[in-house]
């Protein structure tokens, strides 16, 4: 189900690790979810996510599994079904945290911190604060991860991975090149403010 693309030069400078591509079923499969959530069919999407993220996981695809178990308990919360949803939050930031995504450790559980609040959910949210800061505590180069990720302004992408219809943003994203991203879920190449091809 799931495919290695081969690495264009930009990337091969900018970072030695493959980039790893969902298949066209399990990137159909994740399209799907993305309209449950749009749809507000938070139970249906949250069982997607998960599915999707435990087969990522299971092949090693550890670009691909955290963001689909975050994007699950994302699901699992608008549902009400907190339990669900803080084991998965967990789960994905420690696969972060496992493989040192220091940048995407600190977005991630400052955006579920910050929703977790919204909802009402205060004492998880402090779980998850207390978490961050006993995970940068005992990793010292975590600590200056938000830092590195201030730069330039990035190009415009547009809103949603067009092979998976999961949003993008260009301070979440991992960048290939000066133009071109990487869609957190699928592995997509997106391009700036134009068409996206799968690598």
């Amino acid at each position: 189900m799931f495919r290695r693309g081969p690495l264009r030069r930009a990337a091969r400078l900018m970072r030695p690790r493959p980039m790893v591509v969902l298949e066209d079923r399990p990137r159909q499969l994740l399209r799907q979810a993305n309209l449950h959530m749009e749809r507000g069919e938070y139970h249906r999407a949250a069982e997607m996510f998960e599915n999707l993220g435990r087969g990522a996981e299971a092949r090693g695809m550890l670009q691909r599994a955290p963001h689909l178990y975050l994007q699950s308990s994302r699901a699992q919360l608008l549902a009400g079904q907190i339990a669900p949803a803080m084991d998965l939050l967990r789960h994905g930031l420690k696969l972060l945290a496992d493989s040192g995504r220091w940048p995407a450790v600190h977005q991630s559980a400052s955006q579920a911190i910050a929703e977790l609040q919204r909802l009402g959910y205060v004492e998880q949210a402090s779980q998850i604060q207390a978490w961050l800061d006993q995970t940068v505590k005992a990793h010292p180069q975590a600590a200056a991860a938000p830092a590195q990720t201030a730069s330039a302004p990035r190009p415009r992408l547009p809103a949603k991975c067009p092979f998976c219809g999961a949003s993008v943003r260009p301070d979440e994203v991992e960048w290939l090149d000066e133009n071109t991203a990487e869609c957190p879920y699928c592995g997509s190449s997106v391009l700036e403010e134009g068409p996206a091809r799968p690598v």
